[in-house]
């Protein structure tokens, strides 16, 4: 969850903040993206958990926690992070997806507490990190 608050916090504070200003944050980025990557790495790769919900909890934190990790290093070096936001899409769309499957399926005990976790952090990901994105598609 702290991923997808930090995303939405530098949005709103910081997307058009002097890059002088901004570079402190790209280490909670990094530090952030590393603590989700590598458990969702471990995850994938060893399924210790029943059924599909490796795939469902390993894979998607596995792509944001790349995605973070990698804002980062962009934030730092000032480059721009519509790239990065592009990329995003996809798994906010995975979140979505995955968030439909575990109430269909009932893939966890409480299926209700994951479906509203998965959709929460899709839109606190979402406001101003796609709002960078499609403000230059005009």
């Amino acid at each position: 969850m702290t991923g997808p608050l930090l995303a939405a916090w530098y949005g709103w504070r910081f997307l058009d903040a002097p890059a002088e200003l901004v570079r402190p944050w790209g280490c909670s980025f990094l530090a952030t993206g590393l603590l989700l990557a590598i458990p969702a790495l471990h995850l994938t790769l060893t399924w210790p958990l029943p059924g599909g919900n490796n795939i469902i909890m390993g894979e998607s934190a596995l792509y944001l926690g790349v995605l973070l990790s990698r804002a980062g290093p962009v934030i730092v070096l000032g480059h721009d992070l519509r790239p990065l936001a592009w990329l995003s899409l996809p798994g906010g769309i995975v979140l979505v997806v995955n968030a439909v499957a575990i109430l269909q399926h009932g893939l966890t005990r409480s299926p209700a507490m994951w479906a509203i976790a998965d959709g929460a952090i899709d839109i606190t990901n979402r406001p101003r990190w796609y709002a960078s994105v499609f403000q230059y598609c005009d």
